[in-house]
């Protein structure tokens, strides 16, 4: 059985992703143009690093558990508000960080 493991630079590149988002709301406003987009950029390498190595090994880094089921419920849910928020696109935003953070700390870095 193989067994999934986290190459050496995953480290970074957790330490990277989790800085970035705790320095969003900073109030450095050149900084903060730069963070916004760059904390999806940060998480997407997270999900792109656990789809890589699922890949690798041509099966799932972990099994499927209730919780999973219920985070993804309620992802659906952030995405389906949308329709009736005030300001879509800002909802839409939330939705996929929230979907980003489920995929970088349950599938690229809890494995």
């Amino acid at each position: 059985m193989n067994k999934l493991t986290l190459p050496r630079s995953a480290g970074w590149v957790i330490f990277i992703a989790f800085l970035a988002l705790m320095l969003t709301p900073t109030i450095v406003i050149p900084a903060r143009g730069f963070l916004i987009y760059f904390r999806w950029v940060a998480l997407a390498a997270l999900c792109l690093l656990a789809l890589v190595l699922s890949i690798r090994l041509r099966s799932l880094p972990r099994p499927l558990y209730r919780a999973d089921a219920i985070v993804l419920a309620f992802i659906g849910l952030a995405f389906f508000s949308a329709i009736y928020s005030i300001d879509p696109p800002i909802t839409i935003a939330r939705a996929f960080t929230l979907l980003l953070v489920y995929g970088a700390l349950f599938w690229g870095v809890w494995i």
